[in-house]
């Protein structure tokens, strides 16, 4: 399986987001190193108890950028972010359990954190939680859970998740006629009427130009 990457956006830091191909699981791990000077900064705020530097100092911890990597420590400040509501915390504690990352792997533990930033529209934990409905890992293979994972996350203009609704919609044999419409034996008309849409708008039943502001 092939991992994607994101990055954040945290005091004068850039932080791009990266996908890539096919199924995958969107992670935390490339960060853009601060200087010593932002760094600093970043560990006085959080000491002063900026919930965001706490999430960023554990981010760098956990990946070893710009610090001495320390996962055990890394993660106690994740966890500290993510009881506070961070979602970005959440979503990071969900992927070390899902991928075993500086952790055993624990579904169970993966899915609860994502479920905590699901609940607060974080896109990469829909993605990621998703993946784990359309392929049984650690629950039962429910696509149908999957696709409107996928689609509350696509409506967000995740590009994976446009990708991985396609996969759904070839998998399982749903075909378009006429634009406007699937026919496919054995799903329910609402579950086709949004599939439907994904082909006909691009996703949710928006034009994707206009939601995500592309020209």
């Amino acid at each position: 399986m092939i991992y994607a990457r994101s990055t954040v956006n945290l005091h004068i830091i850039l932080f791009i987001l990266f996908f890539s191909f096919g199924c995958a699981t969107v992670n935390h791990q490339e960060i853009e190193p601060p200087t010593q000077q932002q760094l600093a900064k970043i560990k006085t705020d959080a000491e002063a108890g900026d919930i965001n530097s706490v999430f960023i100092l554990g981010l760098l911890y956990v990946s070893g950028t710009s610090i001495e990597k320390n996962t055990v420590l890394g993660q106690k400040y994740l966890v500290r972010a993510a009881e506070a509501g961070h979602s970005g915390a959440q979503h990071s504690l969900g992927y070390m359990y899902h991928e075993g990352d500086g952790v055993q792997k624990d579904f169970a533990i993966a899915k609860q954190w994502y479920e905590k930033a699901v609940a607060q529209g974080n896109p990469n934990s829909m993605y990621n939680l998703g993946v784990m409905y359309d392929y049984g890992l650690g629950v039962e293979k429910d696509w149908s859970r999957a696709y409107d994972l996928y689609h509350e996350a696509a409506q967000r203009c995740h590009e994976s998740a446009e990708t991985a609704l396609r996969s759904i919609g070839s998998r399982h044999n749903l075909k378009v006629h006429n634009d406007s419409g699937f026919f496919s034996s054995g799903y329910s008309s609402n579950v086709l009427t949004r599939t439907a849409d994904l082909f006909v708008f691009g996703y949710g039943g928006e034009d994707r130009q206009t939601l995500c502001g592309q020209n």
